[in-house]
């Protein structure tokens, strides 16, 4: 990772990358990493791009370049090749590693001739540091190995009478696969998938992405709206609209069947006979004639207190995820129009020479329409605060723009550099840090500070050791471009370092070094600013000391996570 240039900027919303100017051509260094490596390679050449195929300690390797561009995209090809009726089990691995892997993606595709489906594993670096991007390439195979043992796994639990198609489709939800991360990797038109009133809000949609619940069969669902309860049946229970049981969409216009609904989930694990539960709260939130808002609040299910997991309990986990969802009545055609009338007043504006707002600079700077669309209300649901459904529409764009990266333009470039900050954005606020760290891993070597920020939060509060690593590697950069001890610092970088401070010691309670996060919080009561917020961390240090001296003395076990002995932790420092 090459920080030389990072936090050039003078300005904390400034979106310029790194200048990479000055390195050579990729192409170049390419062929002199295959002659230092001993690779035997072919190079192509067609309309400014690059395509070399090579081998790496016996892998097949291509590497695809654009003259215009630093980076390249690397594919290890063919790591895994099955019957085609083996289809639904390679897709459902690919999204699982892909949904837990930063670096590396992985997409299938399938081969008529033969009638079977093949996984390629690529992705994007740039190459100039020869023992990095080698040690990548290896990486390559460990990965492969992890997929095959995997794949290896789950065939070998299919009995061999079974039908390996059906099985997979009885499982109500195969690690939020099929309908949510399939548009991450998979070159899909933005128009094929449809979203907002146009595919409802599921209740296996929300389960999965507000909740992040994976793997599971519901047993049982009642709706309490007013005096009326109702069952669904546990089958049609996945596709069962969320917005149906408060609002009635029926009417003209649509309007709230009561104050409040609440949805009563039974469920349980795919492998496990132990029942669990799900509750979610629907409250008429605010109504400006044209929408409805609706609060959702979701209880996450805890673990079991017993013995064997009681060390592993994650003690922080939120009890509850409240989100804001909005209902609007506007058919897929009047959302057209709406759109249309935007772009009309764009155009009007740059004639005019009138400055454009945030969201109109993106619009004018994307290239594809069907981006355009999902961009516009994506960001519309954004800063309203609908991260849920803003999440539907960008995961669209994403996709869209994300197939033509080495033809984008630098607007373009900028415009997905943003989505990629909005999709994480929304992903923290309804605590998915796992996949707000996806995203993330597209622009978090930038330099832009926005960026940074929400990585250095994304890392602490997925509870992440990288955090350490990022943070030491980012403050090295800014003190070899500023006096950090100087008063003359720009104050959003001085605001990025204090952050990163509170951050890291935060972390460090979580891995148990508390004499170093002891230390940490002691050096900010000099600072006025952190005074109050060292001051509480110190005193939840003190207490965790305290408990820890306790239970030396206490032989009894204490197998409950949420036991009243384990001190509240103060709140997380505030972005």
């Amino acid at each position: 990772m090459n920080w030389k240039s990072l936090f050039n900027n003078s300005k904390s919303d400034n979106n310029t990358s790194p200048d990479l100017s000055s390195l050579p051509p990729t192409h170049e260094v390419l062929e002199k990493f295959f002659q230092q490596y001993n690779c035997k390679y072919r190079r192509y050449d067609e309309d400014g791009k690059s395509l070399f195929e090579f081998t790496f300690q016996g892998g097949n390797f291509s590497a695809l370049t654009n003259n215009s561009l630093k980076g390249i995209e690397v594919t290890c090809q063919n790591i895994a090749e099955r019957p085609i009726e083996r289809l639904n089990i390679i897709r459902g691995l690919c999204n699982h590693f892909n949904a837990s892997n930063l670096l590396f993606k992985l997409t299938y595709f399938t081969n008529t001739e033969k009638n079977t489906v093949n996984v390629n594993l690529s992705y994007f670096t740039f190459p100039y540091w020869f023992d990095e991007f080698a040690n990548t390439l290896a990486l390559c195979f460990n990965m492969q190995r992890d997929f095959e043992t995997e794949l290896e796994k789950f065939e070998n639990s299919i009995s061999a009478d079974a039908d390996p198609d059906a099985d997979i489709h009885n499982r109500q939800r195969e690690v939020f696969l099929l309908r949510q991360l399939e548009i991450l990797h998979q070159e899909q038109d933005p128009e094929s998938t449809q979203i907002d009133n146009e595919n409802p809000i599921t209740l296996d949609d929300f389960i999965a992405d507000a909740i992040g619940l994976e793997d599971y069969v519901i047993d049982a669902v009642k709706i309490i709206c007013g005096d009326k309860i109702r069952e669904i049946n546990p089958l049609q229970a996945p596709e069962y609209s969320l917005i149906e049981a408060i609002v009635d969409t029926e009417a003209k216009p649509p309007r709230f069947r009561d104050q409040a609904a609440v949805i009563l989930i039974s469920y349980h694990e795919h492998q496990s006979e132990l029942t669990q539960h799900i509750t979610i709260t629907l409250s008429a939130a605010d109504t400006d004639g044209a929408s409805l808002y609706i609060l959702a609040s979701a209880s996450a299910p805890l673990p079991p207190a017993d013995r064997e997991n009681a060390v592993y309990a994650d003690t922080e986990r939120d009890e509850y995820t409240s989100l804001m969802l909005a209902y609007y009545p506007s058919t897929p055609k009047q959302k057209l129009q709406e759109f249309d009338y935007m772009l009309g007043e764009i155009k009007i504006k740059q004639r005019d020479g009138k400055p454009l707002d945030e969201n109109e600079q993106l619009l004018v700077d994307t290239l594809d329409p069907n981006v355009q669309y999902c961009l516009y209300w994506g960001h519309k649901h954004f800063i309203n605060a609908n991260y849920y459904q803003a999440l539907r529409y960008l995961r669209n764009a994403f996709q869209g723009i994300r197939t033509r990266y080495f033809d984008l333009t630098e607007d373009e470039l900028n415009t997905f550099n943003e989505i990629c900050y909005y999709i994480a954005f929304c992903y923290e606020e309804l605590g998915q840090h796992r996949n707000a760290l996806f995203y993330l891993g597209y622009i978090a070597a930038t330099g832009n500070v926005r960026y940074t920020t929400e990585m250095v939060h994304a890392l602490t509060n997925a509870k992440d050791y990288r955090i350490f690593s990022y943070t030491d590697e980012v403050a090295k950069s800014i003190s070899q471009q500023y006096d950090i001890k100087s008063d003359d610092i720009p104050e959003h970088i001085d605001e990025l370092l204090r952050l990163m401070r509170r951050n890291r010691a935060y972390a460090l309670i979580d891995f148990g070094r508390l004499d170093e996060a002891e230390a940490a919080f002691t050096d900010m009561l000099n600072d006025p600013d952190e005074a109050d917020y060292a001051i509480d961390e110190l005193a939840y240090i003190k207490q965790l000391r305290e408990q820890q001296a306790a239970e030396n003395d206490d032989e009894s076990p204490n197998p409950d996570p949420r036991s009243p002995r384990t001190p509240k932790r103060p709140k997380k420092p505030n972005k």
